[in-house]
């Protein structure tokens, strides 16, 4: 960033990213649990496909929206991580095989769970970009009004501020 045009409501875009990772990895804890609890006998497969059938939908419109925020803040970086997954999950979700089957599902559980493991990792990196980028516009704004001085006292207060 230059600095130059930085203000408290370049923040916005950031905050709603930070709201899409957010629901992204909510989303896909409790896909993860609901897989488990199938694998432990705890949930009957109909319930399982009917609950993470219903959110794909959902997933792939968070993800749509935190990739066209990542490419209007020019966010290489999130750009180039987040892209990929987005379109194999599209080619995925036109195609019909993101859905589950309840009669195949005990056969495609071990790969849901590895799938989903790697979109944890993801939304992982995903949401240290948008906290790394938000941590940056933030301490940009703050240096422009109130000048370098401000955010150093704010960064030496939270290095110092550590808890034992």
């Amino acid at each position: 960033m230059d600095g130059g045009d930085v203000s408290y409501a370049s923040l916005v875009p950031y905050l709603f990213m930070f709201a899409i990772v957010a629901l992204l990895l909510g989303i896909l804890m409790f896909a993860l649990i609901t897989l488990s609890d199938l694998e432990s006998d705890l949930v009957n497969p109909h319930d399982c496909a009917v609950r993470l059938n219903s959110l794909l939908l959902p997933e792939i419109v968070l993800q749509s929206m935190l990739c066209t925020f990542f490419m209007v803040t020019l966010s290489v970086t999130g750009t180039v991580t987040n892209l990929p997954l987005l379109v194999y999950n599209l080619r995925m979700f036109f195609s019909g095989k993101m859905e589950l089957d309840v009669t195949e599902i005990f056969k495609q559980l071990p790969g849901e769970k590895r799938q989903r493991m790697v979109k944890l990792v993801m939304y992982m990196v995903a949401f240290v970009i948008v906290v790394f980028h938000l941590a940056e516009v933030a301490l940009t704004a703050v240096a422009k009004e109130h000048g370098k001085d401000a955010v150093h006292h704010i960064v030496k207060e939270a290095v110092s501020s550590h808890v034992v």
